[in-house]
């Protein structure tokens, strides 16, 4: 059995990332996301473009709106943050 480098048209396949420092920053805040214990941000989606820094999709309660962004705030890089995220319920107090 021959084992050959996989190319397309005689070319080595590359990986396209339109910033690797962005996508850096985007790994960073996500995980730093799925690190806050008070909030469940595992239904929320992060983007950067130029430091700002895009967080998009539910949570469960209106607290967990502003604690993931002051989370994704906190990170070396970040900007400014656009929270888009909705609650899909309400606090209990």
């Amino acid at each position: 059995m021959v084992f050959k480098p996989q190319t397309f048209h005689h070319e080595p396949p590359q990986a396209e990332i339109d910033d690797p420092t962005e996508a850096a920053l985007e790994a960073r805040v996500a995980e730093a996301l799925a690190r806050v214990g008070s909030a469940d941000a595992s239904q929320v989606a992060v983007t950067v473009a130029g430091g700002v820094v895009t967080l998009t999709g539910n949570v469960g309660f209106p607290r967990e709106v502003d604690t993931i962004a002051e989370a994704a705030a906190r990170i070396p890089g970040v900007e400014a943050v656009d929270n888009r995220v909705q609650a899909m319920g309400t606090d209990i107090h």
